[in-house]
């Protein structure tokens, strides 16, 4: 027998066993890293989809609508940007969004015999996600899929709803003051010429000499005076002395068909808001539906919204959040949460003074909320529009000590300039909210301990519902 001959018979055997090993060594690397990937990525999509349903449950508690139809698109509305806030589209990268209010009882969703017989009641959130495979391939060369669902529910103890619109939203303005609380101050000081309000005023504390004209016959010309198209609902009659044009069978207006002016482009219209009475005997609306623990850190407002809440307290100094944290070049705010004159989209929260005052500031989806002032003043143009689900501004800023005080001391909130436009609720718990300038549309309604008005021609303060108030006599959460 040949040796060589038996010697090359058995050449390249080893290369075949390291061949297979290496095969299972790459598959044990692509375990341990596209394992790990796929890890991460579940856990996204678990807290996304998480928070999703928590939003569409609050929105389904909150809706004022009727219809399932109304309360169906409020509910995609608010999820799919909670789920897209958390980096999922529907159609995009692979990720797939099912959103289905009322749940889908021949589905197979659940066996919980609530949600079969109360369908109305539930939603149902799942996302799809995947991402390619890498050292894994050699064994799965398919992207790595990955899901997670949840069922939220909102179950009313009464047939209430959402907040009943005398809470919150019915009051242009509203003081939060008791009545026969305000002796040295009035909650309602007026002065200045040539402002309306379109809705109604509760401000039992009312003090002062204002001018209401009888009858426009063209709202769209100004007769310098202050012009009232609701009702005004007052606690004592003899606390509030009115004098010149007053006739209280008509201070209601003529319907505007066209607008009175415009600011920033939004056009300044008023209407008919109330039977154009005085009554010195409503009674007292219920408290507002949250405290300021429901807007803090670890509150409420942000377990609803957790991707949105920003808090700006460490940029605090003795002047609080100012200009020069944000909109300076080397502001260490600026490109972060602010881009040199618009807000990006968040609620902001301080345990300081907020000051909003340079020229042309915006800000579309935003909230501002401080324990202290908030200051939008000293310039022209300025244009905030509410967050989703939060109101505009809130202040805890206590005024004043004496409790006697209601619109003096140091204001709570101010608004001050030319040509602004603010649009979303506005609440003042401890403090007043002074308002000051000309041309200013603010569609919101107020809710302060005073309001101090002074020198507002061409303005207009209209009471626009939000859409999403907080909950009331009902319990919302994530049940599977």
């Amino acid at each position: 027998m040949n040796p060589t001959r038996i010697h090359n018979k058995s050449h390249g055997q080893a290369i075949i066993l390291i061949a297979i090993l290496m095969v299972a060594l790459i598959g044990s690397v692509g375990l341990a890293i596209d394992g790990g990937g796929m890890f991460l990525l579940h856990r996204d999509v678990q807290n996304a989809t998480d928070a999703a349903a928590l939003t569409a449950a609050f929105a389904l508690c909150t809706s004022a609508e009727d219809s399932i139809t109304s309360k169906a698109s409020a509910i995609q509305l608010a999820a799919a940007r909670t789920i897209r806030d958390n980096g999922f589209v529907d159609g995009h990268d692979g990720a797939t969004v099912t959103i289905e209010y009322p749940i889908d009882t021949t589905a197979n969703r659940t066996t919980d015999p609530d949600v079969l017989a109360n369908p109305e009641n539930y939603i149902y959130i799942r996302i799809e996600s995947q991402k390619p495979s890498y050292f894994i391939q050699v064994l799965y060369p398919e992207p790595l899929r990955v899901s997670a669902d949840a069922i939220s529910f909102c179950r009313r103890s009464n047939a209430t709803a959402a907040i009943p619109s005398s809470v919150l939203d019915q009051y242009a303005f509203r003081s939060l003051a008791s009545p026969g609380q305000c002796t040295s101050s009035p909650a309602w000081d007026i002065s200045g010429t040539g402002w309306t309000v379109d809705g109604d005023i509760w401000a039992p504390n009312a003090r002062g000499n204002p001018e209401f004209s009888s009858n426009q016959s063209n709202p769209e010309t100004k007769d310098n005076r202050i012009d009232v198209l609701g009702d005004i609902y007052l606690g004592d009659p003899s606390t509030f002395n009115f004098n010149s044009q007053l006739n209280a069978n008509r201070l209601n207006e003529d319907i505007s068909t066209s607008a009175v002016f415009s600011t920033n482009g939004r056009d300044a219209w008023i209407s008919s808001g109330g039977n154009g009475s005085i009554d010195y005997s409503y009674p007292e609306p219920a408290d507002l539906p949250y405290d300021m623990a429901y807007f803090r850190p670890g509150g409420t407002l942000q377990s609803l919204f957790p991707s949105d809440y920003h808090d700006l307290s460490a940029y605090c100094d003795h002047s609080g959040v100012t200009p020069q944290d944000y909109a300076d070049n080397n502001a260490p705010l600026r490109g972060v949460h602010y881009n040199g004159s618009t807000w990006e989209p968040g609620i902001y929260y301080a345990t300081c003074n907020i000051a909003l005052n340079r020229d042309g500031m915006k800000g579309y989806g935003v909230s501002f909320i401080t324990e202290g002032r908030i200051d939008v003043s000293g310039g022209n143009n300025f244009d905030f529009e509410a967050h989703d689900g939060a109101p505009l501004f809130v202040s805890n800023h206590q005024s004043s000590t004496n409790s006697s005080n209601c619109s003096g001391g140091s204001y709570a909130i101010q608004l001050n300039g030319t040509n602004h436009h603010y649009q979303g609720n506005i609440i003042a718990f401890r403090g007043y909210l002074a308002i000051q300038g000309n041309g200013m549309l603010l569609e919101s309604c107020v809710s302060a301990r005073g309001f101090n008005h002074n020198g507002n021609e061409g303005a207009i303060y209209r009471c626009v519902p939000s859409t999403t108030a907080p909950v009331q006599n009902a319990e919302f959460g994530v049940s599977e």
